[in-house]
């Protein structure tokens, strides 16, 4: 079944959907947190500080891409989430786009990385260096599984990290050659090619050498994470706070340096029972670094200079003082304060595409007049999958809620954008119907109410 997606937005397929009735179980009370999200998810329609980014009209309406409820559906779930949405340009690019939300598939992946990060501990152990220059294998402690099939294993898992990070690529870059710096505009994305490129060519090695020592291994975790939106995110905050804390590293090297030269200067020439740590001057700025990484071994290096120089619990004292107490906390206030803005950036980015999500949907799904129809609204609720999906009862009630109810308008039985936003956020919130006696009596506005709980 195919729909046009074009400027003109006639829904021909609407005859196909009988016209379902205003369920009376609408008229319900709607629980007071739930309208509380509605009214934030409406909130969005005005603020002006989330700008869209401007979209070319043939990504839209003169595509090839005539499943236009499935699409929808697509940006729905990424709205939810407060994803980027993508436009798929045909039938290809829209399964490619299905494929990679699924949830089977990013459990699939996850596995495949959790497999590749375990599976060098069951490999058979290998002892590289032996007097013939030949690997051997050392049975008596082994693993479970020879390094050939572990070697398979891995190439599996790298080629579905390809295989994801192709079905991303091809709906994401189809206007960009593969050459092209504007291909890798993601820095994620270039990091992923990176690292499946270093990992193929590993695996490649290996069935080439039989070297048995495949260091490329610990690059999986990044696969990992790059994956993963949340610890993606989490990962940039942290690099972001790092680059903001620069003034503070420079004036805590150079308090090393000076309390390594100052050291130095003092306890060169004493006489200890060990080591003398501060003999040398890269052996006294090494053991003034190790002291502010622990305060155990504060008194284990300290105790050694009590006794034998006056100076010495005055220098670790201040020591502390300065490096454990001021620096250091002076380093966490700042990245503290530095990855509250960039959560701050990121929350309002996933409003922004949260906003544009829901805006997208109505200008394919409405007609002339900006209304949606409720056989369009079935046929889009309908597409709609993972945790997020709602059954044609419940979509049919929610629908109610917001439809317009006097039959002298022109618009009886739609909604328009604002109806759209509020009720994506009862899809968002995952609402469930509950039955209760007093549900019954007549809405007392045009707006029907319904007690949900989520």
């Amino acid at each position: 079944m195919s729909f046009d997606t074009r400027r003109s937005r006639t829904d021909t397929t609407a005859t196909n959907v009988s016209t379902a009735t205003v369920n009376p179980m609408s008229a319900m009370e709607v629980n007071p947190d739930l309208r509380k999200i509605q009214d934030e998810w409406e909130h969005l329609l005005s603020r002006e500080d989330l700008k869209l980014v401007p979209i070319p009209p043939s990504l839209i309406y003169d595509n090839e891409c005539h499943a236009k409820y499935s699409a929808c559906a697509l940006w729905m779930d990424d709205g939810t989430m407060g994803f980027s949405i993508d436009f798929p340009y045909d039938t290809f690019e829209l399964k490619c786009y299905w494929l990679r939300q699924s949830k089977a598939f990013t459990k699939f992946y996850f596995l495949c990385c959790f497999i590749h990060i375990i599976s060098p501990f069951f490999e058979e152990h290998i002892c590289p260096w032996t007097e013939r220059g030949q690997y051997a294998v050392i049975t008596t402690e082994g693993g479970f599984f020879s390094p050939m099939f572990i070697n398979l294993v891995s190439l599996f898992c790298v080629l579905v990290y390809v295989l994801d990070l192709f079905l991303w690529l091809r709906v994401n870059n189809r206007n960009n050659s593969i050459t092209s710096v504007a291909y890798y505009k993601n820095g994620w994305v270039l990091i992923r090619c990176i690292i499946c490129a270093i990992l193929f060519l590993d695996t490649m090695i290996y069935f080439g050498t039989g070297r048995p020592i495949r260091f490329a291994r610990g690059l999986v975790p990044f696969v990992y994470i790059s994956r993963r939106t949340s610890m993606r995110q989490l990962l940039q905050g942290l690099m972001l706070a790092m680059t903001k804390t620069v003034n503070v590293l420079i004036l805590f090297t150079a308090m090393v340096f000076i309390y390594g030269y100052t050291g130095f200067l003092i306890f060169h020439n004493v006489e200890t029972e060990k080591d003398n740590r501060f003999g040398t001057l890269p052996s006294a700025m090494l053991t003034v670094l190790h002291v502010l990484a622990g305060r155990s071994y504060n008194a284990f290096v300290g105790n050694q200079y009590f006794d034998v120089h006056f100076a010495a619990g005055f220098f670790f004292v201040t020591l502390m003082i300065a490096g454990d107490f001021l620096c250091t906390n002076l380093i966490i206030a700042v990245g503290n304060r530095q990855f509250k803005i960039f959560s701050n950036h990121i929350y309002k980015r996933q409003l922004r595409n949260r906003r544009q999500a829901l805006i997208t949907i109505h200008e394919v799904l409405s007609d002339e007049g900006g209304r949606i129809s409720l056989p369009a609204w079935l046929h889009f609720c309908g597409q709609i999958r993972g945790a997020i999906k709602v059954s044609p009862e419940v979509a049919d009630i929610l629908f109610a809620l917001e439809a317009e109810t006097d039959t002298d308008l022109p618009h009886y039985n739609t909604i328009d954008c604002v109806g759209l936003f509020r009720l994506s956020a009862l899809i968002a919130a995952r609402v469930d119907m509950v039955n209760q006696g007093v549900a019954l009596r007549p809405p007392p506005s045009r707006r029907k109410t319904a007690r949900m709980a989520c």
